[in-house]
């Protein structure tokens, strides 16, 4: 009997539950009309103070867009760190590879100490171009007789290296080769190679002014001057063929005794 009452009561409850949830939910269901009709829409700020779901609404709705802002954050910064995560890791197989390299270059200091002259012989030639520079620049603001007077006065002192950088330097600038000035720079130039005992650059330049000027009075000087240049660098056949050609072509000269004098030493 006791359990039948208390299965009564139990129902009991239960039917009071289900009535109070059923007026729950009607109550909703008219505020959702309520809200919606278009004539009871003044009404809308009185009802909603007293609708207790009010609140829930709203505050599920800002939720729900904070979640989605969320959301959208997330996806960009997903975005950035796959991004990071790239470059990552293409520095990763950079400082690998120069790793590598590094580790190959310890192995070889041959290799570095090659690698250092080299920078050091490239160093070396940009300043002796830079120096170049300088002084073709310096040399075009000069007059060209200047030049030569220049290079002269040099050749005087016996200062013969001087000298021929500045006969260089008019010869380039004074275009006029059938000009006395000219041919006079050249056989200068050519002697003072043969006193500084360049003999190549001798031969070169005083074989360039017997070609040029046929007819100068120093050609015979010029003929002795590469036959001795050749005879000192131990070419006997050109230099005994030269001091020949200067006895028979010119026996008058100068030059013809000392020439006569140098073969006869290349026969003993």
């Amino acid at each position: 009997m006791v359990a039948l009452n208390n299965e009564k009561n139990r129902f009991g409850h239960e039917e009071i539950l289900l009535k109070k949830i059923i007026c729950i939910f009607f109550s909703v269901i008219a505020s959702i009309v309520f809200w919606s009709h278009p004539a009871l829409a003044k009404e809308n700020n009185i009802i909603n103070a007293y609708n207790p779901f009010t609140d829930s609404l709203q505050q599920i709705s800002v939720n729900t867009q904070k979640i989605n802002n969320l959301k959208t954050k997330a996806a960009e910064l997903k975005l950035l760190y796959q991004q990071a995560f790239k470059k990552y890791e293409q520095l990763k197989d950079r400082l690998k590879n120069l790793y590598a390299e590094f580790k190959i270059l310890q192995n070889q200091p041959n290799k570095i100490a090659y690698l250092k002259k080299e920078i050091k012989d490239l160093d070396n030639k940009i300043k002796k171009i830079n120096s170049k520079s300088v002084i073709f620049k310096s040399q075009n603001k000069t007059t060209t007789r200047a030049l030569y007077r220049m290079a002269k006065t040099f050749y005087n002192d016996k200062n013969y290296n001087k000298a021929i950088k500045y006969f260089n330097a008019f010869m380039r600038k004074y275009k006029n080769k059938t000009n006395k000035l000219y041919s006079h720079a050249l056989l200068y130039k050519s002697e003072s190679y043969y006193i500084i005992k360049s003999y190549d650059k001798g031969i070169v330049n005083f074989n360039k002014f017997i070609l040029d000027y046929p007819k100068s009075k120093f050609i015979p000087e010029a003929i002795l001057k590469e036959g001795l240049c050749f005879l000192d660098i131990g070419d006997k056949s050109d230099g005994r063929y030269l001091l020949e050609k200067l006895i028979k072509d010119y026996p008058k000269s100068v030059e013809d005794r000392p020439a006569r004098m140098y073969l006869n030493k290349t026969k003993q």
